[in-house]
């Protein structure tokens, strides 16, 4: 897929907390970028940690994972889409 990097590095994700940790992210920050979470495209579990497919409001898409052990966040996927960015 065009635009698509598969590097795996640690990010921060700020969340919503529910019945279970970590349940709705809603910003993803990475060294100086602050992305907020436009929309949750998809969300699975395993086991050991928590996936989050995220449109952020810089009109691409980010996969991140949640480690349960140890609450580690690490961004998976990106995908520039070359989508709009929303004010």
């Amino acid at each position: 897929m065009k635009g698509m990097r598969e590097e795996s590095f640690q990010v921060r994700v700020d969340c919503y907390s529910g019945s279970r940790d970590a349940e709705r992210p809603y910003r993803v920050r990475m060294g100086e970028a602050d992305l907020p979470v436009r929309e949750i495209m998809d969300r699975w579990h395993d086991p050991d940690a928590a996936y989050f497919k995220l449109l952020c409001n810089d009109g691409n898409i980010y996969i991140v994972k949640h480690d349960f052990d140890g609450d580690r966040w690490t961004l998976t996927q990106f995908v520039r889409t070359g989508g709009e960015r929303e004010p």
